[in-house]
């Protein structure tokens, strides 16, 4: 009992460890003369939850009460332009040659994406997940505070040797100060976009760390 106790402690190690795995950039990253292909991956506005502490079950707010606030910043917030400029302006400021991609192919398969981008003189792609939107904090089963979010998961792959030559996480929240209903939630619209800021900003300063 004690040993299948202890395999089951090391595989939970093991998966904690792989889930949060990350990689810097070589320090040849901006001078290989290697064209990127950008993929931005990003979902509308929407709820997130984390848990606190407390009681393991997370708690459920109504989402139903979050609709009307959601679809106002979806209309407010652009943020498929706001990470393609991020992107665009930082590789260029590094002389590093960019194009952006329409995802038509399997992006978890490395033989789809080389035989989709097979000619186009690309050599690396960066694949960008974007998440963003209301974060509800819960201690025990009750909601305790509500907070913008933003979250970009990043992963370079180099396609002539099948190798990940980064792979980083920027996540950021930011409180909203006030009422989140007040003046058609302006208060939630800002904190929100402070919260994609920042996370564009941890991105931008993980990518100029190199090894």
């Amino acid at each position: 009992m004690k040993k299948e106790i202890i395999i089951l402690i090391l595989i939970t190690l093991i998966l904690f460890i792989s889930c949060g795995t990350k990689k810097q950039l070589m320090n040849d990253f901006y001078s290989d003369n290697k064209k990127v292909g950008i993929i931005i991956l990003n979902e509308q506005a929407n709820i997130h939850r984390e848990h606190k502490g407390g009681l393991v079950d997370i708690g459920s707010t109504n989402p139903e009460k979050f609709i009307e606030a959601l679809k106002i910043i979806n209309n407010r917030i652009d943020i498929k332009s706001q990470i393609e400029n991020f992107y665009s302006e930082y590789f260029n400021s590094k002389n590093k040659k960019t194009e952006f991609l329409e995802m038509n192919f399997d992006i978890s398969k490395n033989e789809q994406i080389h035989k989709s981008l097979k000619g186009k003189g690309i050599n690396q792609v960066i694949i960008v997940k974007v998440e963003y939107g209301l974060l509800l904090s819960y201690y025990n089963l009750l909601e305790i505070a509500k907070n913008g979010y933003c979250q970009i998961n990043s992963e370079i792959l180099d396609l002539d040797n099948n190798s990940v030559i980064y792979k980083n996480t920027s996540k950021s929240i930011k409180k909203i100060k006030g009422n989140w209903k007040k003046s058609e939630h302006q208060e939630l619209t800002k904190s929100i976009s402070l919260a994609i800021e920042s996370a564009i900003k941890s991105e931008k300063n993980k990518l100029r760390l190199s090894r």
